[in-house]
């Protein structure tokens, strides 16, 4: 019978940050980054008001922004959370935060236009 994930926080040491660890796939880890200011990388965050880290009394921001990565790039060991917090977050399993918004469809279009001209990205030739 297979265990069900349990959620929970690991250091990412690519930034040396608590990553919210939500579901692991074979030899990686989905996760959200985490951050004491309400934008990561220029982008809208979830608010945690009661940091749930142990010794970190400062509020937490989860990024909306869903990502996968090697478990080998976070620490060995979960952190410590307090006790009498829960972190089975809903929002993040929200089925907004998988559909692509209109700003990303648009930079699926290969050719842009200026004024009244099309221009058209240059393709790489294959030669043989």
């Amino acid at each position: 019978m297979k265990k069900k994930f349990k959620r929970h926080f690991r250091i990412y040491l690519v930034n040396n940050h608590p990553a919210y660890i939500v579901d692991e796939s074979g030899d990686e880890y989905v996760f959200h980054r985490t951050s004491h200011k309400n934008k990561i990388s220029n982008k809208s965050t979830f608010e945690i008001r009661e940091n749930p880290i142990i010794g970190d009394f400062k509020p937490m921001y989860i990024a909306k922004r869903r990502q996968t990565e090697k478990k080998g790039r976070f620490s060995r060991v979960k952190l410590p959370i307090k006790r009498d917090v829960n972190i089975n977050y809903e929002f993040i399993d929200s089925d907004l935060l998988d559909k692509k918004t209109p700003s990303k469809q648009i930079y699926q279009n290969r050719s842009t236009t200026s004024g009244s001209k099309t221009i058209k990205s240059k393709s790489k030739k294959v030669v043989k």
